[in-house]
C-alpha cells in the first residue's frame, strides 16, 4: 500500500478552521501561543506596531494567513497558531503586511489607534533627525569620494611625469670592445689590415735605451727584441 499523499492546502483550511472558531466562543480574553515555536520580534515604535515572525524561507505564501484585530493578531502557518496580544490598539484595517523573498521573514507594519500630540511631536522630531542623519552621511560620503579622485588623478599625474621623464633619457647602445690589435705585430704593414679588420694604434710607448759608452768607447744598441714597455 502506498502512502496517502497528503493535501496541504486542506489541512491549511481545517486548522485555519479550528483557530478562529476557538477565537470567536472566547470570553473576549486573548489566549496567546507559539504552536510553531516561530522566532518573532513585537516592537513598540512611536506612530507603528511592527511584528517581525520568521517563517520558513519555502514555505508557500498561500498556507500563511494572517488576521489582524484591534488588540491582538492570529497567524496559521503550516497548520500552526501564532496569536500575540499587541501592546496598544492599532487599525487593523490599516495595516500592511510584507514578505522578505530572501529569509522568508514576515513583516507586519501596523499604525497605532491612539496617537497623543506628544507622540507626534516625537515621531516628527525623530524624522528630522533621521534626515540630517541622511543628509550628513551623504555629504561624507561625498566628501570622501571627491578626496579618492583627488588623489587617484594626483599618482595618475605623477606617474606620467615619471613616464615622460625616462622617455626623454637617451638610450645608452652598449657594444662589445674588441681587444685584439691592440698591440702592433711587428711583421703587419702599418697601413695593411688582418682579415678585414682595421688595426687600431698600439697603446704602447717604445723607450730609447741611454747609450752606454763601453771601455772601446762604443755605444750599446738598443734590444729590438725586448718587449715594449706600456704604461
Amino acid at each position: 500500500n502506498q502512502p496517502k499523499e497528503r493535501n496541504t492546502e486542506a489541512e491549511h483550511e481545517e486548522a485555519l478552521r479550528k483557530a478562529r472558531v476557538l477565537e470567536e466562543r472566547g470570553d473576549g480574553a486573548i489566549r496567546q501561543c507559539n504552536e510553531g515555536k516561530w522566532e518573532f520580534r513585537l516592537m513598540d515604535e512611536i506612530l507603528d506596531v511592527i511584528l517581525e515572525v520568521d517563517l520558513p524561507r519555502f514555505l508557500d505564501s498561500s498556507l500563511v494567513d494572517v488576521d489582524v484585530h484591534p488588540s491582538y493578531v492570529s497567524i496559521v502557518a503550516k497548520n500552526k497558531v501564532l496569536r500575540l496580544k499587541f501592546p496598544e490598539l492599532v487599525h487593523s484595517d490599516a495595516g500592511k503586511a510584507e514578505r522578505s523573498k530572501i529569509t522568508g521573514t514576515l513583516r507586519l507594519t501596523l499604525p497605532k489607534a491612539h496617537v497623543t500630540p506628544t507622540q507626534q511631536l516625537r515621531a516628527q522630531l525623530y524624522r528630522e533627525e533621521q534626515e540630517k542623519k541622511l543628509k550628513k552621511d551623504k555629504s561624507t560620503n561625498k566628501k570622501k569620494a571627491g578626496k579618492t579622485t583627488r588623489t587617484t588623478t594626483r599618482q595618475s599625474k605623477i606617474s606620467d611625469e615619471l613616464l615622460e621623464a625616462a622617455n626623454k633619457v637617451p638610450t645608452v647602445k652598449h657594444r662589445a670592445v674588441n681587444i685584439r690589435g691592440l698591440v702592433k705585430n711587428e711583421n703587419d704593414d702599418g697601413n695593411s689590415t688582418s682579415g678585414g679588420r682595421l688595426q687600431m694604434t698600439p697603446l704602447v710607448t717604445k723607450t730609447t735605451a741611454s747609450h752606454v759608452v763601453g771601455p772601446e768607447g762604443d755605444s750599446e744598441e738598443e734590444d729590438e727584441d725586448a718587449p715594449p714597455l706600456i704604461f
